[in-house]
């Protein structure tokens, strides 16, 4: 009789407890299961480096992927519904593409292995949502890449509303103005940084980001980014999500 409830309570447990993909929810071996990978990489950008230059011909702008159909869903289920593994899958992805591309390797060669900084989130989010994908995005970018991970060297000392609740230019940036401070070691080992987020499309987020590091003398040599809408360079920036 307690070999039968023993035997029972392994088959419950073992149908409860199965891993499953964190994107379709089937019962797979991996964080996210072949089929959902294969969408994922459909999203893959063909050139991650960006030629429009909408930050400085001095920054280099990375973005692995299009934010658009599985791509987008991905980061709306990890940031919304509590799955930041899919960040973590996604950031290995990244820094595989990164160390593997012949522009980044003359980058790399110029300017050695730079510190890696998320786009911070206030903590009163953090506590609320529990994580900050970026720095999950980060955190395994670093992994693949050997670069060194310095999130605690930018914070978000202000608690911004949404970009996509602003209705103009002008709103971001006032909603985004100060919005960080830097907390860097004097002695260093470099005077630039690669900052990390998961979505670029005004690129005010990042901008104010940069100009705070500016200000303490630090240059941010790359921007990498998870995902940026497909558009015409110099053309109205159109999306629901504006960082």
């Amino acid at each position: 009789m307690w070999r039968s409830l023993q035997g029972l309570g392994q088959q419950l447990a073992s149908a409860f407890f199965q891993p499953k993909c964190a994107m379709c929810g089937k019962v797979n071996d991996h964080l996210i299961c072949r089929y959902c990978d294969r969408q994922l990489l459909a999203c893959a950008q063909p050139e991650p480096i960006q030629s429009d230059m909408p930050l400085s011909s001095a920054t280099l702008l990375f973005a692995w992927g299009i934010y658009e159909q599985t791509l987008k869903q991905a980061i709306a289920r990890c940031k919304y519904e509590n799955h930041p593994q899919i960040a973590r899958h996604l950031g290995y992805k990244m820094g595989e593409t990164w160390q593997n591309h012949p522009q980044v390797q003359k980058f790399t060669h110029q300017w050695g292995p730079l510190p890696v900084i998320p786009i911070p989130m206030h903590a009163a989010k953090l506590a609320q949502r529990g994580f900050n994908q970026a720095e999950e995005l980060s955190k395994v970018f670093c992994q693949a890449t050997g670069l060194p991970h310095r999130p605690q060297w930018l914070k978000r000392v202000k608690n911004t509303k949404p970009q996509m609740q602003t209705t103009s230019k002008a709103e971001r940036q006032a909603n985004l103005a100060q919005a960080f401070s830097t907390d860097i070691p004097a002695q260093r080992p470099t005077d630039g940084v690669i900052l990390v987020d998961d979505i670029f499309t005004t690129g005010t987020t990042i901008r104010e980001a940069m100009s705070a590091l500016h200000k303490v003398g630090v240059k941010t040599r790359a921007v990498v980014i998870l995902a940026r809408p497909q558009f015409e360079a110099n053309s109205p920036t159109k999306s629901d999500n504006f960082r």
